[in-house]
């Protein structure tokens, strides 16, 4: 067992957690599952495979930026533009459910759901994976920020899924769900938007002068 840093076991674990309650983790599988009439361990096995994929390809990223490869750009143009992407499919999903509510073509939907979820990697954990003295520190701290991040969505997908009824309206949940989906995407981009908007404030507001003496 490789000795590894707890202040950054105990970064790895909080910033997993904090980065989960996202609702774009969560709230487009509780929502999809609904109005699919999935039962709840379906709907969990969805829920871990997206989560999976999703820390897998954050996992890739970390580990390529420990071992010197510059993926940090493009990997944070694909973060950036999800909030969009989820937006356009929520959209779509609807349309697609009031026109042509056709199993075949849900599971298309489906599929595209899952790698819009899966695909889209953690940038925060990147940072914590440099901060790293070795491999076996790296991959400790990877598998740590990966196994909170699927308990999390995992748990907030069983909360939300419980949680959520959708509504009866001649049969149009899958309608439905698609808005949620966008209102979601919608949501996070807000507060994508709102954080970064934070950061730039934080690095152009001007140090205060010490006091002449």
């Amino acid at each position: 067992m490789p000795r590894v840093d707890s202040f950054l076991l105990i970064a790895a674990v909080s910033i997993a957690f904090i980065h989960s309650l996202a609702p774009d983790h969560y709230v487009p599988v509780s929502a999809i599952g609904r109005s699919r009439k999935w039962s709840l361990s379906r709907t969990l096995t969805f829920s871990l495979i997206a989560a999976s994929m999703h820390v897998a390809s954050s996992a890739a990223l970390g580990l390529s930026a420990f071992l010197g490869m510059n993926v940090l750009g493009l990997a944070t143009l694909i973060e950036s533009h999800s909030p969009h992407i989820l937006i356009a499919f929520g959209l779509f999903y609807a349309l697609l459910s009031h026109f042509k509510p056709h199993r075949h073509a849900h599971a298309a939907s489906l599929t595209a759901l899952l790698l819009i979820l899966g695909v889209s990697p953690c940038i925060p954990l990147v940072p914590l994976t440099l901060s790293a003295k070795s491999i076996p520190e790296a991959l400790t701290v990877i598998i740590t920020f990966s196994a909170t991040t699927i308990l999390t969505i995992l748990a907030l997908t069983y909360i939300s899924y419980r949680a959520y009824r959708p509504p009866g309206i001649a049969e149009k949940e899958d309608v439905v769900s698609g808005l949620i989906i966008a209102l979601t995407g919608l949501v996070t981009w807000f507060l994508e938007t709102a954080h970064r908007r934070v950061c730039l404030q934080a690095k152009v507001a001007p140090r205060p002068q010490p006091p002449f003496s």
